[in-house]
């Protein structure tokens, strides 16, 4: 099931690296539809991510899951901002991230996902 996961995770940033993928998807060349996209996306991860960060220790090998849940949604806002120049998009806010899960995303998934 971990490597399952892993591996649908990792699918998505491989989609989210390529601008043309990101382009069909998030629907760039509206700015308004855009936002709405990525927002709903990014909304949708919220359930699993909590259920997530309340699994019994050792669920998640190396926290590796939880590190792409936070890097996709980093880089949708990213290829929202290059691509449609969309820059309200706000993963912490849409994920209610905090304290120790707000750093993980500002100073790991954040620079990550806009590096790829």
């Amino acid at each position: 099931c971990h490597q399952m996961a892993r591996g649908i995770w990792a699918m998505w940033t491989y989609t989210f690296a390529s601008k043309r993928a990101s382009e069909c998807i998030l629907l760039t060349h509206d700015k308004a539809a855009c936002l709405e996209r990525a927002s709903w996306m990014i909304k949708q991860m919220k359930p699993y991510l909590s259920k997530l960060q309340s699994a019994r220790e050792g669920l998640d090998q190396n926290e590796i899951i939880q590190a792409y849940f936070n890097q996709v949604p980093a880089m949708i806002v990213a290829q929202c901002r290059e691509l449609a120049n969309v820059t309200s998009v706000d993963p912490v806010k849409l994920l209610k991230l905090r304290g120790l899960d707000k750093k993980m995303y500002e100073n790991i998934a954040k620079p990550h996902g806009e590096d790829m």
